[in-house]
């Protein structure tokens, strides 16, 4: 099932009635701006194009939203949810693809007719578009959702011969879309075999610069472009010897000799391994390349606002109070935890970790509430009660109170790139 959260359904309804607006009324916005809109829908595994109607290929403004698993196959080359606006009688109309159309593939056709026939090819007007606009955005995710469960196979054209006979400008954007998908159908893994000596280490340079899309000549050009990424983090490596362990590569437990002086006490931690650290990376690349360029930079900000307040906490050892007395202070940070230590509590030795993720998302909402169990009820929709809310509670009033108060110095963050990125990960010695 596709399911919007109230957040992205709010978003989806806003950027598609400015979408109306724009194209009845003519405005020349860019088309490219106005799909990167859209770009949140990618996490239901959709992606959007549209036009205003101004070109020779449609006279019609219209909006597609196309499965992101066929490949890039537009208008012409596949099934896709269409949402169109005609001007001379204000009818907006939502429908699975214009089946009419001969150029989309005979697999599909039949399902498409039978679906709309049947249930679909819904009529609105765009006079009534503030009273209509639940029901239209409710249409196109009841759309998407049988989209969504058509079989790949049934969605791919499977005609070539009727490709032959199109125009040179239509052959010219089949180039175009098949260059791209070479490019994305590189196999996820590979691997380069042979005797020592034979380079296979050297050669993991030109794969890797191969998959990333660099097409560069000199030895040292490609080089320094590979030290590039591993810089940024794009690419990492490791060598599987034979006392690699599960918990080196993916995630597990590794054993941690108390610092403190003649102690012998081994504590235990859960240690993220390269693999593990590497898809993580990509995830918040990925939910990065979601977000528009207000959001990401709001987002970055928040980031560091958060850094310097911890940080603040666990230099000063400032304490935070506790919702029934008492005082908890932070006793260590990393990119993914606070660890805080509570007065007053016996079990656990007073220690607890709490998730910096958690507390983002909760710092987001800017609603007041009166306790913590009323904040992760509206946030997370949390019906039960954790020892630990009482803590992000409390901590979330803290940094509500340092941020009146103190001057935070926040980078520009107006160039961030939220382009959506490969990451490779090489492995040596991997028998």
């Amino acid at each position: 099932m596709i399911v919007l959260s109230s957040d992205d359904k709010n978003r989806f309804k806003k950027y598609l009635v400015d979408f109306f607006h724009n194209a009845y009324n003519g405005n020349k916005l860019s088309s490219k701006d106005e799909v990167a809109n859209f770009n949140f829908l990618k996490k239901y595994d959709f992606y959007v194009d549209l036009s205003y109607g101004k070109g020779n290929v449609a006279k019609t403004p219209w909006i597609i939203f196309i499965r992101m698993d066929t490949q890039e196959y537009k208008a012409s080359y596949g099934v896709y949810v269409y949402c169109g606006i005609k001007r001379e009688n204000k009818e907006i109309i939502v429908c699975i693809g214009e089946s009419e159309n001969k150029t989309v593939n005979y697999l599909a056709r039949n399902k498409v007719d039978e679906y709309n026939t049947q249930f679909n090819h819904q009529v609105y007007n765009y006079s009534n578009l503030s009273n209509d606009i639940n029901l239209i955005v409710d249409k196109i995710i009841l759309n998407m959702q049988w989209f969504k469960e058509l079989p790949l196979n049934e969605i791919q054209d499977i005609n070539n011969n009727t490709l032959e006979s199109k125009s040179s400008e239509v052959e010219n954007n089949t180039q175009q879309i098949s260059s791209k998908m070479e490019n994305k159908n590189i196999p996820l893994n590979q691997i380069l075999y042979g005797p020592p000596g034979t380079g296979k280490t050297y050669h993991t340079i030109d794969k890797a610069l191969e998959i990333l899309g660099e097409n560069l000549e000199s030895r040292d050009e490609k080089k320094a472009k590979f030290d590039e990424y591993v810089k940024n983090g794009q690419i990492v490596f490791t060598t599987f010897h034979q006392s690699y362990g599960y918990e080196e590569f993916v995630e597990g437990i590794k054993p941690r000799i108390d610092s403190k002086e003649n102690s012998k006490e081994i504590k235990y931690e859960i240690k993220d391994g390269i693999f593990k650290e590497l898809c993580e990376k990509a995830l918040d690349n990925y939910e990065n390349s979601i977000l528009n360029a207000d959001e990401l930079n709001k987002k970055i900000e928040l980031k560091e606002k958060v850094e310097n307040f911890l940080n603040w906490l666990l230099e000063t050892n400032e304490p935070i109070s506790k919702t029934k007395g008492g005082n908890f202070f932070v006793v260590d940070i990393n990119d993914k935890t606070v660890m805080i230590y509570s007065e007053g509590v016996e079990r656990f030795d007073g220690n607890f970790n709490l998730s910096i993720s958690i507390f983002m998302e909760l710092l987001k909402c800017k609603d007041e509430f009166s306790n913590a169990a009323e904040m992760f009820k509206k946030v997370f929709n949390r019906d039960y009660a954790d020892r630990t809310h009482t803590y992000y509670f409390n901590l979330v009033k803290k940094f509500k109170v340092y941020e009146k108060q103190s001057v935070i110095k926040i980078e520009n963050n107006k160039n961030n790139d939220n382009s959506l990125k490969p990451y490779i990960i090489i492995i040596d010695e991997i028998n």
